[in-house]
């Protein structure tokens, strides 16, 4: 992974955590969702 990438990942880890959370109302299915979302854009 690039060092952008990480640097963008780090940066919106928790922003994009937190709004997975309010959709599904379940933090790992949240966290299951922001990986899946992260490997499709990369």
């Amino acid at each position: 992974m690039a060092d952008r990438d990480q640097e963008f990942v780090e940066a919106m880890n928790l922003s994009l955590r937190r709004t997975a959370f309010l959709v599904c109302g379940d933090r790992h299915k949240a966290d299951d969702v922001v990986q899946d979302a992260l490997y499709e854009l990369y």
